[in-house]
């Protein structure tokens, strides 16, 4: 109990030393997070992003998309391999800046993960879809895409 109460106040006068200083919080945090990026050796979030066009974007917001639904959450070096192939990759472009293309579909064929812009013949196990809003008339910014296309998962059970 001495212990924690000790381990408190220290919290506090850092907190009050770094409030005297004008800084939260959330700065020193952030600032934290950017020597450890830093330190690893990785570029940091602002850099990166800066970096990244918009479709880069826009592929890599689908990408999280679909590995949530297909993999669940955690890194998977696989599914990158099997999302980042030139067809995969090709379908994604051609749907992003073509408005008249509504639908976008995901599935796991094996190791890969395979996409149509329409439904299979046959339906496998699980898929996750993305529908474009009728109101879409230009090739879609990540902006866009969060607003305007919604994101779903389609089981093979739910079609009976």
């Amino acid at each position: 109990e001495e212990r924690q109460g000790r381990k408190k106040k220290g919290k506090e006068e850092r907190r009050k030393a770094r409030k005297k200083d004008g800084q939260t919080d959330r700065q020193t945090d952030r600032q934290r997070a950017r020597l450890r990026e830093k330190s690893d050796g990785r570029k940091t979030d602002r850099e990166t992003e800066r970096k990244m066009s918009e479709l880069d974007k826009c592929v890599e917001y689908i990408r999280e998309r679909v590995r949530l639904a297909i993999k669940g959450k955690g890194k998977d070096d696989k599914f990158n391999k099997a999302f980042d192939t030139d067809e995969t990759l090709v379908v994604i472009q051609d749907w992003l800046n073509t408005p008249e293309q509504r639908l976008l579909v995901f599935f796991q064929a094996g190791a890969e993960i395979v996409a149509h812009t329409a439904l299979p013949n046959k339906m496998p196990k699980k898929a996750v879809y993305f529908l474009k809003s009728r109101h879409v008339m230009d090739a879609l910014t990540v902006k866009s895409l969060v607003a305007d296309v919604v994101c779903a998962e389609l089981n093979k059970d739910a079609l009976h």
